[in-house]
C-alpha cells in the first residue's frame, strides 16, 4: 500500500500522516481489488471520526452554548472560553447610601457583654505577697474582686435516660384491673427521645450533614451510636409530618402570588 501523504503538523512540529482518499489511492495504482477494500476501509474510518466528532461536541455542550438548563452543569460550573467575553452580571439595584461600611449609630449589636447571674463562680485570692513573700489568707481580702467572664460550651454530656413505668391497680370495689397507658410519644421499650430526633432533622436538612457524619457526631457528643438508616427514617417522618403545610405553601404560591421567585439554577 503506498503511503500515507503528509497533511498538517502535530504540536510537536512534525507532519501527520493522514489516510489517502480512494481517489488519491487510485492515482497511485489504479484500479484493483486493494483500491476496493481500502474504500471500505475509508468509510468505515470517515463514520468512526463522525461519531467522534459527535460525542465530543455533545460532552461539550452545557448552559452558555447550548439550550440546556443550569441545572444540567452539575456542581462545577462550565468553563469561559478565552476568546469569548466574560459572561454579563446582574447588576444590584442598590444605590450609594453615602454611610460607611460597618456597623451604624443605633445599631444595636452583638456585643459579648458580662451577666450579673453567671452559672458557676470561681475564686482567686494570691496565696503569698508580692512584697515580702509572707503568707496570705482570706481574711487579708481587700475590696470587692476583678471579674471576668468565659462564655462556653457545656462539656458534652451522654444521653439522658427516662424510664416510663405503667403500674396496674385492681379496683376494690368490683375487682376490675386498670393499667396506666404511656406517653402517646412513648411506643417502644427502648426508643430515642424528640431532642434527638429534632436535633438530627436540623443538623441534616439546615446544615446538610451527611448521615455518616451525623452519626459520627451522635457517637462523639453524646456517646451514643446511631445508625444512617435511623437517621434517614427520622428525616422521611418529619418531612411527612410537614407534607400539609407544605401544600398549603405550594397552593399559595401557585395560586396567589404575583413573584414565584422560582430558579431553576441547582446547587453549587
Amino acid at each position: 500500500m503506498a503511503r500515507a501523504r503528509q497533511a498538517k503538523k502535530n504540536p510537536a512540529g512534525e507532519a501527520a500522516p493522514r489516510l489517502l482518499t480512494p481517489a488519491e489511492l487510485g492515482e497511485v495504482q489504479g484500479e484493483g481489488p486493494l483500491r476496493a477494500a481500502y474504500a471500505d476501509l475509508w468509510t468505515v474510518h470517515q463514520q468512526v471520526r463522525q461519531r467522534k466528532e459527535e460525542l465530543e461536541r455533545q460532552v461539550g455542550l452545557h448552559s452558555r452554548n447550548s439550550g440546556k438548563p443550569p441545572t444540567t452543569d452539575g456542581l462545577a460550573k462550565p468553563p469561559v472560553p478565552k476568546k469569548d467575553p466574560p459572561p454579563k452580571r446582574t447588576r444590584s439595584q442598590r444605590r450609594p447610601s453615602g454611610r460607611p461600611s460597618g456597623g451604624q449609630p443605633g445599631h444595636p449589636g452583638a456585643t459579648l457583654r458580662q451577666t450579673e447571674h453567671p452559672d458557676h463562680v470561681e475564686t482567686h485570692r494570691p496565696t503569698e505577697c508580692a512584697g515580702c513573700g509572707a503568707p496570705l489568707t482570706e481574711s487579708d481580702t481587700v475590696g470587692a474582686p476583678h471579674r471576668r467572664q468565659v462564655f462556653d460550651l457545656p462539656a458534652p454530656q451522654p444521653l439522658a435516660v427516662t424510664e416510663h413505668q405503667a403500674y396496674a391497680c385492681r379496683c376494690g370495689a368490683c375487682g376490675h384491673l386498670t393499667r396506666a397507658a404511656f406517653p402517646e410519644d412513648v411506643k417502644a421499650p427502648v426508643q430515642y427521645g424528640a431532642r434527638v430526633h429534632t436535633l438530627a432533622v436540623y443538623l441534616q436538612t439546615g446544615h446538610f450533614v451527611p448521615e455518616a457524619r451525623l452519626a459520627e457526631l451522635f457517637g462523639d457528643l453524646f456517646q451514643v451510636r446511631v445508625s444512617a438508616a435511623t437517621l434517614a427514617t427520622r428525616v422521611r417522618q418529619a418531612a411527612r409530618r410537614w407534607q400539609p403545610g407544605t401544600e398549603r405553601v405550594r397552593a399559595w404560591l401557585v395560586r396567589d402570588a404575583a413573584v414565584k421567585h422560582l430558579d431553576e439554577t441547582g446547587f453549587r
